[in-house]
């Protein structure tokens, strides 16, 4: 028996490697791939083959499907088939975030505008597309409403839009205008009294009928001055619903002026006795202010010295200057009996007080004629004839302030004296 050997051929298997598909975020590195082999026989495994197992994949990065292949391995053993796999990219994730913004009631509304975040690579707005808008929520009153914004889209991004919030605060009202005051009488207090109301409120909005009201006013000082300026301390305002949209300042408010006058003290003038002469010169003065007073003595009497009331001589002078105190007070003539020759030697004219305010007197040792008054430029603007006596009182608080001439025509001749206006 003669034996032949025969041949057995073992042929290559076949083993497949498909690449095992992928998923990544738009934007992320790509991960590492992988692949799954099928076909292996006995006990083999991929480190039974020679090469190095890579992948290529399509290249692109927008969101989408790529194909993953891989190759690099061989084997004698195999018949290897690869199998592409399939990477796919989904959208990331873009936050819209209206900016919150905030106006003055009655403004219109600013231009709204957004924060995005979760942009990749060197992405920006101007990769999106449509048009990014804006809506809010209905209102003009101070309040709170929310901005939402919308419009974008892309293919690479799922975008969500997160509402921001437009603060509306209340409007600053300033005082405009001009208003002014009484004049008042010295009464310790800075309370001043409105006399014509001319104020206005500046910078209302819309045709909201907004009114100034409970003004309070106060002089800056409460002592007696001219012209001392008077400041709004408070004030409200009133009106519609659309009040609440408001708020009252007081910077920059307009003042004004006025007078607080000097507290008066009365002085009182008494003649001891009534039926011996006259005097003159009693009335309501302020503190510090010069009176001239006069003691006239009727005939067959003369005047002997001025005292306070509890006797205290004053002055020996029947006519003198007396600085008014503060406070009111009695002054006494006193006259006593003299023959008719001293009675008759009096001559002197006195007018007083001067300055004047309201009144002047004029007072003569003989009988008065006549007496005129002009302005500067000649003008006469008071004349009184043969008045009878010797003393004669007259008002000049209609005279403008300044200068006067007083023309005096008396039985022995005619004086002429200067007469100062004041207010």
């Amino acid at each position: 028996i003669t034996f032949v050997d025969g041949e057995l051929t073992i042929t290559p298997a076949e083993l497949t490697v498909t690449a095992d598909d992928a998923t990544k975020v738009y934007g992320e590195i790509d991960p590492e791939f992988t692949a799954t082999f099928s076909g292996f026989q006995w006990t083999d495994d991929e480190s039974n083959l020679t090469g190095t197992l890579t992948f290529t994949r399509e290249p692109g990065e927008d969101v989408g499907t790529y194909a993953i292949t891989p190759s690099g391995l061989t084997s004698g053993n195999y018949t290897i088939t690869f199998v592409d796999g399939e990477l796919t990219i989904t959208p990331a994730e873009l936050t819209v975030t209206a900016d919150d913004a905030t106006k003055v009631y009655g403004e219109i509304d600013p231009e709204f505008t957004a924060t995005f975040d979760g942009f990749q690579w060197d992405d920006d707005a101007d990769d999106l597309e449509g048009t990014l808008v804006f809506t809010r929520e209905p209102g003009e009153d101070a309040g709170t409403y929310t901005i939402t914004p919308s419009g974008l889209t892309s293919d690479n991004y799922t975008i969500i839009f997160v509402e921001g919030e437009l603060e509306i605060t209340i409007r600053t009202l300033v005082i405009g205008g001009s208003f002014t005051v009484e004049d008042k009488e010295y009464d310790g207090t800075t309370f001043a009294v409105m006399f014509e109301n001319n104020l206005t409120l500046e910078t209302l909005a819309f045709d909201d009928e907004i009114v100034l009201t409970d003004i309070e006013l106060a002089f800056a000082h409460a002592g007696p001055g001219e012209d001392i300026v008077v400041n709004i301390v408070s004030a409200s305002i009133s009106g519609p619903a659309a009040v609440a949209n408001y708020e009252l300042s007081m910077t920059g408010a307009p003042t004004s002026t006025a007078t607080i006058f000097a507290p008066l003290f009365v002085l009182t003038l008494e003649a001891v006795a009534s039926a011996w002469g006259t005097v003159t010169g009693a009335g309501s003065y302020e503190e510090g202010e010069v009176v001239e007073i006069s003691a006239i003595a009727n005939e067959g009497f003369h005047f002997q010295n001025w005292t306070d009331t509890l006797g205290n001589e004053i002055s020996s002078e029947a006519t003198f200057s007396f600085v008014m105190p503060d406070a009111d007070v009695t002054l006494q003539a006193i006259f006593a009996i003299v023959n008719q020759v001293e009675a008759e030697k009096a001559n002197t004219v006195n007018l007083y007080p001067n300055p004047a305010r309201s009144s002047v007197n004029i007072v003569s040792g003989s009988t008065l004629r006549a007496v005129r008054i002009s302005d500067l430029t000649g003008k006469v603007v008071f004349e009184q004839v043969n008045t009878g006596g010797n003393a004669i009182r007259f008002e000049v608080n209609h005279f403008r302030p300044g200068i006067y001439l007083v023309y005096i025509e008396t039985l022995t001749g005619t004086e002429v004296r200067k007469l100062q206006v004041v207010r």
